[in-house]
């Protein structure tokens, strides 16, 4: 026992930080049961968002990605994002939101 509470809610790199999983494949493990169960925005420095998850079959977190492509889905907004984790994921828990954006010195 490391006397670390297991159900603390963070976010932990993996080895490879770049860790991506592409829309269209985040849909087909849905329909064989794996669940969001836990999703990160981060606000990139062009103020767009990319999407982080977390999965219930495996460890890490995960980019979302666009369908076709290993480049990343962004949003607008964080509106935007919270209606695709909810309408598409069906994911309702917690969401942590991070910034790359520092200000100007």
């Amino acid at each position: 026992m490391t006397g670390v509470d297991e159900s603390s809610d963070f976010w932990v790199t993996g080895s490879n930080p770049d860790q991506q999983i592409r829309i269209r494949h985040l849909t087909d493990l849905r329909k064989r049961g794996v669940t969001v169960i836990g999703a990160q925005l981060v606000e990139q420095t062009d103020e767009t968002w990319l999407l982080w998850l977390r999965l219930s079959d495996r460890q890490g977190e995960f980019r979302l990605n666009l369908a076709k492509v290993d480049e990343p889905r962004r949003y607008r907004d964080v509106q935007s994002a919270f209606d695709a984790l909810r309408n598409e994921m069906d994911y309702w828990g917690p969401i942590t939101c991070a910034t790359e954006r520092r200000p100007a010195r």
